[in-house]
This record gives structure tokens, sequence and C-alpha cells, in this order.
């Protein structure tokens, strides 16, 4: 039987490249895998039932969909999407904390780095056999082998004169949800409302100085282009209202980071994981000093220059520009053994560990349970399926309509709307990142076994019930 594995899509801008490099490698393995957007991802997994899901974290907020797929004899793995750049392992740990039971039905936990493979072990949040260190697929893409991928030449090509400044204020700048949302969310998944309200107020105050050292930096250095790329999870207007109207100076939220880092003379951050990756396209990257982080990140601060004020920012800025910065010795010796650390390792391989890692994972349960994945999708059986809601699903469920059959339009109805959404992708997007990742491996000589083939899942009868789900389905 070919293996079915789900893989969650948490950001594509941020991840769809590096999962697509994985998928590929399970593809070409034997198995289908299915790429489910993190925001449809409980609904679709109970229509597709696959035999693993590789998640992007176990926490508060998605602990009874792991208890349901233990259930439902769902294998499932963890690859988190923000499992390495931390202030402290414990600050990490504490989101752990409350789904620990959760975490140990877990096959595996795709780690990015022994320093925190091991402290999840010693600590007991996961044994020894779960923790795999596999570094993160979506670092993969700095390898030359894989670059080609999303940027078109590297650095000795690169548009020498683009200051990048990388933001990360997703508390108070949210494209998701509003700042109490967002504080809500924080209290509930166990951070002190104290510490909460600290990161509110250093992120206004640290949105305001960013401003304010991007338009200085573009009156400073006018033949220069200086891009503010803010996280994807964050608003751009802010930027763009304050910037537009500066000549050498602009907001670019599309597309992935790798590319606007791979092209720029200097990247600009405050604790923020993008100094690593700077570091691995062989980037300078700064700290402004007397700009505040909502959360001090050691490891990003450690391989960064530390600017204490603008004017020592400028000098080193000016250097970049001309290709004379050299960081410190100490940097660059802090970097190498970052990465070591907490990424393992730059070679442009940690889709194929990761891959391993899910394939020896196969088959470690028993036949998955499609009736009760049915009732899950009907919200049936499951946590706030009661009362009318719970009724009209039972409805559905018993006439052989739809999960997604509307009684008002006597029709079925789909989420057309995620379509328009930051976070929609589709098989144009797959198929020309699984098109670009052949190209790079017949360039680097080594040849694909198969093409890979992108359809919906909706399209190729995947799903085990009527259902207009949007997973893209990848196959070799």
């Amino acid at each position: 039987m070919q293996p079915r594995i789900a893989i969650i899509v948490d950001h594509p801008d941020r991840d769809l490249a590096g999962l697509v490099l994985t998928a590929r490698e399970l593809c070409y393995h034997g198995a289908a895998c299915y790429l489910v957007p993190m925001n449809l991802a409980e609904r679709e997994i109970w229509a597709l039932a696959p035999h693993f899901v590789l998640l992007n974290f176990i926490r508060v907020v998605n602990q009874d969909l792991v208890r349901h797929m233990a259930e439902a004899g769902i294998a499932f793995g963890v690859l988190d999407t923000e499992g390495g750049v931390w202030s402290s392992p414990e600050s990490y740990a504490e989101l752990l904390l409350p789904v620990r039971n959760e975490l140990r039905l877990a096959e595996c936990n795709c780690a990015w780095g022994p320093r925190m493979a091991e402290y999840l072990v010693s600590e007991g949040l996961y044994s020894r056999a779960q923790a795999v260190v596999t570094g993160c697929p979506r670092f993969d893409l700095y390898s030359p082998a894989w670059r080609s991928m999303v940027c078109n030449g590297n650095r000795r090509d690169r548009q020498s004169r683009v200051i990048l400044v990388n933001t990360n204020f997703t508390t108070v700048n949210s494209r998701f949800a509003t700042t109490a949302q967002n504080f809500d969310l924080q209290v509930k998944l166990g951070v002190p409302r104290s510490t909460v309200e600290a990161m509110v107020n250093a992120e206004e105050q640290a949105i305001r100085l960013t401003i304010d050292m991007a338009k200085q930096l573009a009156a400073d250095f006018p033949g220069a282009r200086v891009v503010v790329r803010p996280h994807p999870f964050e608003r751009p207007e802010p930027y763009i209202r304050e910037l537009a109207s500066l000549g050498n100076a602009e907001v670019n939220s599309s597309g992935p980071v790798q590319p606007q880092i791979m092209r720029a003379a200097v990247v600009i951050q405050r604790s923020c994981s993008t100094a690593i990756e700077a570091g691995l396209a062989g980037a300078p990257a700064l700290s402004p000093q007397w700009i505040p982080p909502y959360i001090l990140i050691p490891v990003a601060e450690s391989v960064s220059v530390a600017c204490k004020t603008y004017s020592e920012l400028r000098s080193c800025v000016q250097s970049a520009l001309t290709d004379s910065f050299a960081p410190p010795v100490s940097v660059r010796e802090t970097l190498q053994k970052v990465i070591s650390e907490w990424f393992y390792a730059a070679d442009g391989n940690a889709h194929t560990r990761v891959a391993s890692t899910v394939l020896n994972c196969l088959g470690h349960r028993g036949k998955v349970d499609h009736a009760l994945c049915r009732k899950f999708l009907y919200g049936i059986g499951a946590r706030g399926a009661s009362g009318r809601a719970g009724a009209g699903n039972r409805v559905r469920r018993l006439f052989g309509l739809g999960p997604d059959w509307s009684f008002r339009h006597l029709r079925r109805v789909p989420d057309k709307a995620w379509r328009r959404t930051a976070k929609a992708y589709g098989i144009r997007e797959v198929s020309e990142l699984a098109s670009a990742a052949d190209s790079a491996a017949s360039a680097a000589g080594s040849f694909p076994a198969a093409r890979l083939r992108a359809t919906l899942a909706r399209e190729s009868g995947d799903y085990i019930e009527h259902f207009a789900g949007h997973s893209v389905r990848l196959t070799a």
C-alpha cells in the first residue's frame, strides 16, 4: 500500500520550499504526500485520513487534534517551525509543558539541532528514541545546491547595494489577529501576563524606531536600496505608510526571505533568526542595540555585530556596501558554533534526514480508522460538537452530504475565502518549486528518478468523504 503522508504548511512564504523538498524525497521513496494548510489542517486531516502527519508543532491549540489522531490510528511526528531560535531552551519548553502527554504520543520530533534535542530529552519532554536531529529543511535553501530554487544567481552577482531591514513584531502588528487576540493567546499558552505586556510595549517602541532608522539609512545612502522586510505574520501597512514617499526605500513582504538575504549587502535585524540566515548566506548581520527586542534571543545576538548607536551602524553599513566589511573573528567563530549546535549542519540535506525519519516511523501504528475519521470530520465525537452545530453535522453525515454542505444555500459551500488569504497556495506554487528542485538537482548531477506531479487532493479522489479541500497532492 502506498504510504499517504500529510505535511502541515504553516506559512508558504517561509515554509513551502523546504517542505516541497521534503515531500519530493518522500515521493521518490514511494509515498503520496499532501501539503496541508495549517489553518485548515483539522478538517483536511480527517478528510484525508493519512497514515502519517508531520505537524508544525504540538501546542495547547492543537492538543485535541493530536489526541484524536492517536485515537484514530494516525501516526504523527513534529517538525517545529520555531524549533531552534529561542531566548533559551527553557522558554521553548514552557510552551510544551502543558502538552507533555501529547508529545509522548508522537513517533518522532525532527529537532533542528543537537542542543535543543538534548535539552528536550533531559527534561523528559521527548524520549531519546523520539528526538532525531535532522536540521530544518527551510534552511537547505541557503546551500549552493538548492539556492536556485528561490534565487536566480548567488552572492557574487547579488544586488550589492541592498540594505535589508528585517522586522519581527508579530504581537502588535499581526496580519492574522488583533493585538488583544494575540495577547490573550500568549496568556493562554502560559506566558505570564506581565511578560506579554512588556512584549507589547517593546514592539510598539521598536516599530517606531525601526521606521526612523530606515528613513535615516535611505537619506544617508541615496545610492543604495533600503528594503524593509516584515515578518510573514506582520502587516506591511505601517512601514508602507511611512516609507512610501522615499525614492530609494521599499517594503517587500512577498515571497520567501531567502532570496532577499542572498542578494543583500548587509542584513539589519534585532534578535531575529534572520541573523543566522544571513550568516548561512555569507552576508553580515547587524543588530541596532537602541531598538528594544520584544524577546531577547541571545543566539541571534551572538552572531550579529552589535551597534550601540546609529552612527556605529551607519559606519558598518558603509563598509558592507563597499565590500570592505569584515565581522569580528569572535562573531565568525560563534556563527560556526551556533550552526553546529542549533542547526546541526548547513549541508542542504535536512530535508533528506526529515524524510528518512518519517519513513522509519511508518507502520508503527495499526490500520487508520476511517469511520472515526469521518466522525471527527463532521465534528461528531470531537470537542465542541454538541448542540445545534452537532445536530446539523449528524444530519449531513446521515444523508451523505459533505461536511461543507450548507442548509441555507442547499448546496456545498467550499471555503473560497481561504484563497484570498496570505497563507494560500496551490498547484502552481507547488509545481514551480518541485520543478525548480529538479532543475537544481540536475545541475548538481543528481537526476530525479521520476517527475513529480502536483494535483489537488479533491481532484485526485483522495478524500474519504465528499469535501472541497485545499490540500495539494504530490506524487512521483
